[in-house]
């Protein structure tokens, strides 16, 4: 479009000058119709100079005007693209929007899908079990390896026993049957191989406390694991268990007492035996050391017949009473700690099967000490100091919290 400078002048500010001159000089002798005609004489002028000014710049007047024309409708263009834009960007926004609601719905389903294979392979891995898995577990021997694979069966068998619901499947109705054979093959090993351990113990000259720590304990997962999945044989192993450990404690007991019975001092004099006329000043005071070493020696580990003969040592009753109190009070409290360890029962579950265990040689010792210790003891000292080592091994045992010779303490 061209271009054009300011719009040209009409008319110069000149003649206005002069008329106002003229007014001045020459109207001063004029009357009113002079002056009119005089006025409309210049003003012909003045319009003949206007008229003349026009026609001069007609053709840029005409530019002029076609040019606001062009302009107006450009901008009338310019004002319809910008509504027909505006309208665009209307359903622009609406495009984005709808745009950015599918996306967080793919997002959201995309989840979904992710979260729902994560659970589908955990689901598959837990009921899954490779070939190798399965016949290491059932071929190979129970050793550290073969712990590890019975925890993780233990983890895969959770999933079927957790009481969840598992997906309707062909192919998971063909695993539960193989995995409750193999199940069924697993414990039935488990059972023999904690068997044959527990009937270790009944070897000669075994040292049972040695054997159940370094050996069977470290095996509790595989009770554990029977306990777990095979309850009947879980029981079978602890019935076994208490009748073979009962026979080898009161076996072990009566070898014991009939042992220590031989190391008995009974060598009575006025030192040991009540009558006036024997009564002797130095009694009291060696009744006082006995009672001195009694309770110095109240904690102190039961007598080794064996190392006793050898060296014939002989021993005060109250010092034999001690001994087997301690005897039993020993074994009981490695059994008490062993069993509810090893075979993971609470106190109130342990009790029974303990008193069985024990019950034969708790007896035994509590027939040994009437027979051979009180009814035959006419050491009045003996017998006092006796009670009083009863009363403080009494004491220790409420102290760990064993009360399972409570009864016999009483007695």
């Amino acid at each position: 479009m061209e271009q054009y400078n300011d719009f040209p002048e009409i008319s110069s500010n000149n003649n206005f000058e002069l008329f106002e001159k003229l007014k001045s000089e020459e109207t001063n002798d004029m009357n009113f119709d002079q002056y009119t005609g005089k006025v409309y004489k210049d003003l012909s002028k003045i319009e003949n100079e206007i008229i003349s000014n026009l026609i001069k710049h007609d053709k840029d007047f005409l530019n002029m005007f076609k040019c606001f024309n062009e302009t107006e409708d450009i901008l009338n263009s310019l004002e319809s693209k910008l509504v027909g834009f505006q309208e665009k960007l209307k359903d622009i926004n609406q495009d984005m929007k709808s745009l950015q609601n599918k996306s967080n719905n793919l997002t959201i389903k995309y989840k979904n899908r992710k979260e729902f294979e994560e659970e589908l392979f955990r689901l598959l891995d837990s009921i899954i079990l490779a070939p190798d898995f399965l016949n290491d577990i059932i071929n190979k021997d129970i050793d550290e390896e073969f712990i590890k694979k019975i925890k993780l069966l233990d983890e895969k068998l959770a999933i079927f026993q957790s009481g969840g619901v598992l997906p309707e499947s062909t192919a998971i109705d063909e695993i539960v049957p193989e995995l409750r054979k193999t199940l069924a093959k697993v414990c039935s090993k488990i059972y023999s191989f904690i068997l044959n351990a527990l009937l270790m113990i009944n070897k000669p000259n075994t040292n049972i406390q040695i054997l159940q720590k370094h050996y069977i304990q470290k095996n509790a997962i595989l009770i554990a694991f029977l306990k777990k999945h095979a309850v009947s044989m879980y029981k079978e192993l602890v019935n076994k268990y208490t009748q073979l450990m009962e026979k080898i404690y009161t076996a072990s007991t009566q070898k014991y007492c009939q042992e220590l019975q031989k190391l008995v001092y009974d060598n009575h004099d006025k030192f040991s035996l009540i009558s006036s006329d024997q009564l002797n000043k130095d009694l009291f005071l060696l009744v006082n050391e006995r009672k001195k070493l009694i309770l110095k020696e109240i904690e102190k580990e039961s007598i080794v017949p064996v190392v006793a003969q050898k060296s014939k040592t002989t021993y005060f009753y109250e010092q034999i009473f001690q001994s087997l109190n301690k005897f039993i009070m020993d074994l009981i409290t490695w059994e008490v700690l062993f069993f509810n360890d090893f075979f993971e029962m609470g106190v109130h579950l342990s009790i029974s099967y303990l008193n069985t265990i024990f019950k034969g040689s708790v007896s035994f010792i509590y027939d040994n000490i009437q027979k051979n210790i009180i009814t035959k003891c006419n050491d009045f000292f003996a017998i006092s100091l006796i009670i009083i080592v009863n009363h403080e091994q009494a004491k220790i045992m409420e102290n760990i919290k064993i009360n399972h010779l409570d009864l016999y303490f009483g007695k």
